[in-house]
């Protein structure tokens, strides 16, 4: 997935699944305050079809993840293609911004 091509100061470092697997972390690099959660937001939805183009799931291997067992392929392809469909609208003062 290219993100240069959404946003060029724009950097995807990780998106991992949290602990509890209610939600996915999103680690970015950017410029200090230059990067507002509104744009990090339409980025991230601008991206979202082209993560539909994946046809391996990467790291659903034992080597790469000890939970490898319980990814699911097909149930994230069909999640992220609800995301597709749906507004995503970023918190005005997210809690651990404030």
């Amino acid at each position: 997935m290219e993100v240069e091509e959404h946003q060029s100061d724009l950097k995807v470092l990780d998106v991992s699944p949290m602990g509890c697997r209610t939600g996915y972390y999103l680690t970015l690099l950017n410029p200090a305050g230059a990067l507002s959660l509104s744009r990090a937001t339409k980025t991230v939805k601008a991206m979202l079809p082209s993560a539909l183009e994946i046809r391996e799931l990467p790291g659903a291997r034992l080597e790469t993840c000890g939970a490898y067992k319980e990814h699911d392929f097909q149930r994230a392809r069909e999640e992220i293609a609800r995301l597709v469909l749906e507004e995503i609208v970023p918190l005005e003062k997210p809690p651990l911004l404030e």
